[in-house]
């Protein structure tokens, strides 16, 4: 989909621009502990011709115990995992929460996007 908007019919492939996915998750996927996965498109016979398409899909894990990102990244991922904001960035981001769970604007469009869910699952 990402490339969908990107790329006007007819244009060439190699005219796509980098492009990162990125997901949070507050447990780990895949099992090996990492705070961070880094994933591109790889030829599996031959893992050093890539696809050429610029796309890395990055998975963040909150509860991570290896040493593979930076502190100030590990404080983002405690904050959103539920811990105490560790830093003036993610103080400032917390200020930010809860001044939108104030806003009487905030919530009104926030049920509507959920009954709007609601009704497209149904």
């Amino acid at each position: 989909m990402i490339d969908l908007n990107i790329l006007e019919k007819g244009d060439n492939y190699k005219d796509l621009k980098c492009s990162f996915v990125i997901f949070v998750c507050t447990f780990d996927l895949f099992g090996e502990g990492r705070c961070i996965y880094t994933f591109e498109n790889r030829c599996i016979q031959n893992l050093d011709l890539g696809f050429g398409d610029d796309t890395t899909k990055i998975i963040l894990n909150t509860n991570g115990t290896m040493d593979d990102i930076t502190p100030e990244l590990k404080k983002l991922l405690d904050f959103i995992d539920g811990k105490e904001p560790g830093d003036d960035f993610t103080r400032e981001l917390d200020e930010e929460v809860q001044s939108v769970r104030k806003s009487e604007k905030w919530r009104l469009d926030y049920m509507t996007l959920q009954m709007h869910y609601q009704e497209k699952f149904e």
